[in-house]
């Protein structure tokens, strides 16, 4: 039998032009990497050891149990994390440059004898490897960090109001990656807004099939329009406390009132 699905807060980062540097140099920043993750929630009296940490190569994907709030995730995988990264910048021996992009996101988390998958995991990696957010680490020339965050860490999260989680620095991003097409947020720490990102465009809104409203006036015996409107709503499957499947139409002078026949 299957293990169900557990729900974590899902951090990915990635090194900018990781590929690019010899295998000294990868072995450095992947060393740093994860000395500046720990440092990074360490700094806000995180139990590291709590946090599963997959390592991908140029990077690292954490699961942060539900038992760290996600403003504390946040504020971690943002400001200090940059904070992490410019003071390894100050150290006496030089050190390879290392920039990040992060992505946040929460979902469920399956797992099995080959190691962890799902749709949510999934969305945090497309995040992380989007061309609009590698723009932004590009354009943000002096900055460590560009960060991308899912439309629901945003509005479960970023707008809240939480200490230390500036809202107002956010900017929305119409992320079309594969099977992706929908709002994210942008940040990078120490910026008033993220520069290099394309305009945004609200993605559009799907009519839900299962509610369909329309509104048409009634009409007298000679054909002519008389009265209030009514309003005729099909409703598709069981109705509530109905023992009739299949579908009805609800028809009423107001939105919300009324009676049903079949």
């Amino acid at each position: 039998m299957n293990a169900p699905a557990l729900y974590s807060a899902i951090a990915v980062a990635d090194i900018e032009r990781f590929g690019s540097r010899n295998d000294a140099a990868q072995r450095a920043l992947r060393r740093d990497l994860h000395a500046a993750l720990s440092g990074a929630f360490r700094a806000l009296h995180v139990d590291w050891s709590c946090v599963h940490v997959k390592e991908t190569g140029d990077g690292a994907i954490m699961f942060v149990p539900p038992s760290v709030p996600k403003a504390v995730v946040t504020r971690a995988m943002t400001w200090q994390l940059h904070r992490a990264l410019v003071m390894r910048t100050l150290a006496e021996t030089p050190v390879e440059e290392m920039r990040l992009r992060v992505s946040l996101h929460g979902g469920e988390v399956n797992d099995d004898e080959f190691g962890v998958f799902g749709s949510d995991l999934n969305i945090a990696c497309r995040m992380v490897d989007a061309q609009p957010l590698r723009e932004v680490l590009t354009a943000a020339a002096r900055s460590t960090v560009a960060v991308i965050v899912s439309d629901t860490w945003y509005r479960g999260v970023i707008r809240q109001g939480h200490d230390g989680v500036d809202a107002d620095s956010y900017a929305p991003l119409l992320l079309a990656v594969k099977e992706m097409r929908e709002t994210a947020w942008v940040h990078v720490p120490g910026l008033s807004s993220p520069p290099g990102l394309p305009p945004y465009v609200a993605p559009a809104q799907p009519q839900d099939p299962a509610i369909v409203a329309t509104r048409t006036a009634p009409t007298g015996p000679d054909g002519a329009t008389a009265g209030q409107p009514t309003y005729s709503t099909q409703i598709y499957g069981s109705h509530f406390n109905d023992l009739v499947n299949g579908p009805k139409t609800v028809n009423s002078s107001e939105p919300g009132s009324g009676g049903v026949s079949r």
